[in-house]
């Protein structure tokens, strides 16, 4: 049994755009509010589908082909998010992420895991956020409780980044990982990939 997520991937372009990008956001934050953030590396950036806090290997293999079936049939369909720019999440008072968001996202038509999210081997996933999709990449994790010196120094640098134009960000790929924790940030091992 293992942790394990779907998530939809960046091209390599978008993902060193966004890197590009996001650098000054941290350049700006005072001294002592840069070190209880965690910046996580670029290369595990991602946009989640669904989570899985315990799946069998065999049910991770029957939920994969499933997924290329329908890759297959292109219900993924073109995968245009309207990204907003930076937030905290999963609120402003009690931050323990800075995410890129977007706005909620409707597919059309619907994608059709919507409709077997109470069926196995989806139904052992985490799927009611998918209901109503708000895509995010988590760009930096923050140590601990939040200070409200912190919270401020935040969203001044939220507020002042805004203004900077946000670089096109493209998905090409949709994985399965593997969600192993470790000291700092988590390893996400790729155990399925494939490109849309």
């Amino acid at each position: 049994m293992a942790r394990c997520f779907l998530a939809f991937e960046l091209t390599e372009r978008s993902r060193q755009a966004l890197q590009g990008w996001f650098e000054p956001f941290l350049q700006g934050l005072k001294a002592e509010n840069s070190r209880v953030l965690h910046p996580v590396p670029a290369a595990n950036w991602h946009t989640t589908l669904l989570f899985f806090s315990d799946l069998s290997e065999e049910s991770m293999g029957r939920a994969w082909e499933q997924m290329r079936t329908w890759s297959g049939e292109k219900a993924w369909g073109a995968l245009e998010f309207n990204w907003k720019g930076l937030a905290l999440w999963p609120s402003e008072r009690r931050p323990g992420l800075i995410c890129l968001e977007a706005q909620v996202y409707s597919a059309h038509p619907p994608w059709p895991i919507l409709n077997h999210l109470k069926q196995p081997p989806f139904n052992a996933g985490q799927g009611d956020h998918l209901r109503t999709y708000r895509p995010h990449i988590t760009l930096a994790r923050i140590r601990g409780r939040g200070s409200r010196s912190l919270v401020q120094d935040l969203k001044k640098a939220l507020a002042h980044h805004a203004a900077t134009p946000l670089p096109a960000i493209q998905l090409d790929r949709l994985s399965f990982f593997l969600s192993a924790k470790a000291p700092g940030n988590p390893i996400y091992p790729r155990a399925y990939t494939l490109e849309l």
